[in-house]
């Protein structure tokens, strides 16, 4: 049960290194290129903030929300691909049913802009949850994922995990 709370974790957050225009999550680091660049780097830090709490707050239909629709999804953990947001809310729901606690946190983030309407955010994460067994078990690992501003916010379009468990 640990071993798939594990994998189904790191769908949920992590980092990779990307390159191009860095922005801290307050939109004042690296160079950014407009007004319009730094307003994104901005607003995709503050709704990367918003999925972990989601997923800390074990809410399912809250977490998937912020994921792109249908088939417009691509979501990567380790060596396994999710290719709908179907997919993505029945791993999520598993995952989530499976814990008594589920705490986790950003370690570090970045956020490269890519114009007024998409960005890329990388950031590391860290774990730390109790299946309903009982069982206390922790993560780390680092996601990169491409936002998309839509009229009704921010939408993960592609989403990359690479997590590696630290207790068992």
């Amino acid at each position: 049960m640990r071993r798939v709370a594990f994998t189904m974790l790191g769908m949920i957050v992590g980092t990779v290194l990307v390159t191009g225009c860095r922005a801290t999550a307050s939109g004042t680091g690296g160079s950014v290129g407009t007004e319009a660049d730094s307003s994104a780097g901005a607003g995709l830090a503050a709704f990367a903030d918003s999925i972990l709490a989601a997923a800390r707050a074990r809410d399912p239909a809250r977490f998937t929300g912020y994921f792109a629709p249908g088939d417009q999804l691509t979501y990567v953990i380790n060596t396994r691909t999710l290719r709908s947001h179907a997919a993505l809310s029945t791993a999520f729901r598993s995952l989530l049913g499976a814990q008594r606690e589920f705490d986790v946190r950003w370690t570090d983030q970045h956020v490269a802009p890519l114009g007024p309407g998409a960005a890329v955010f990388t950031g590391g994460f860290q774990t730390a949850a109790r299946d309903t067994s009982g069982a206390a078990w922790s993560a780390r690992g680092v996601v990169t994922f491409a936002g998309r501003r839509e009229a009704a916010g921010w939408r993960v379009v592609q989403w990359h995990t690479s997590e590696v468990a630290t207790t068992r």
